[in-house]
């Protein structure tokens, strides 16, 4: 899979976009090891008052809504409403939407604020949009909310409500080892900051599929795919090779 990547990665190291993002404990780590591969300068805290006031002085803003303690949940809804008045483009990865009502309730809320990229994977997109299949979500959700859609899997679906890009590629080990699709929102994020909506999560899914591939090729198991996976981006955003 080859896709153009050049324009983004130009614009990404001249801009060094900040990226402010709220995210769980557990993922938080490799979310900012993918941030810095992409030349985007992360900040990272829940703290409701801090939350709002980076969100709305960032380039760009991530809510993913792994580990929503009260906290977090209150963080998330502060960034969100801040970056929506302040005109700042941000994520939102409504993570296991399909697996408790209150995450889903929640999820619902914060699309009041107007992401402009929803990021689910495809049974958080399918308890969010009613729909059957991923593709049919992709594009119910983002009809529905004014939005873009990316929903992850093995096969990638990204839709402005009228065009479906399906993306496929990537490895075994990003659809079975944790983190993966909570990285891509950052990537989506970080490719906001230079790119129209439909544009940066296509081209953050394209390169991480494309990721994912060099890095196979590189190591046997998912502990090595891991560290090599940030070498891959880390190429990719500073030119050496196209993705």
């Amino acid at each position: 899979m080859q896709t153009d990547f050049s324009t983004y990665a130009n614009a990404l190291r001249e801009k060094r976009p900040r990226v402010h993002a709220i995210a769980g404990a557990v993922v938080t780590p490799f979310v900012v090891e993918v941030a810095g591969a992409l030349m985007a300068r992360p900040s990272i805290t829940h703290a409701p008052d801090e939350a709002r006031h980076l969100a709305a002085s960032a380039d760009a803003v991530l809510v993913n809504l792994s580990q929503p303690d009260p906290l977090r949940r209150e963080g998330a809804r502060q960034a969100a409403e801040a970056a929506h008045a302040a005109h700042v483009p941000w994520v939102l990865d409504p993570v296991l939407a399909h697996a408790t009502t209150e995450r889903r309730r929640l999820a619902e809320s914060l699309l009041a604020h107007r992401p402009v990229i929803i990021k689910p994977n495809r049974e958080e997109a399918l308890a969010l949009s009613g729909a059957d299949a991923p593709e049919e979500a992709a594009r119910m959700l983002a009809a529905r909310h004014g939005t873009v859609a990316l929903v992850s899997g093995e096969v990638d679906f990204v839709s402005d409500g009228e065009r479906v890009e399906r993306v496929s590629g990537g490895h075994v080990f990003m659809d079975t080892m944790s983190g993966y699709g909570c990285a891509l929102g950052m990537a989506c994020a970080a490719l906001l900051a230079v790119a129209a909506p439909f544009d940066a999560a296509l081209a953050a899914a394209r390169l991480f599929k494309e990721a994912g591939e060099r890095a196979a090729t590189w190591v046997a198991g998912p502990g090595g795919f891991r560290i090599v996976f940030i070498d891959a981006l880390w190429a990719l955003t500073a030119g050496e090779g196209t993705a």
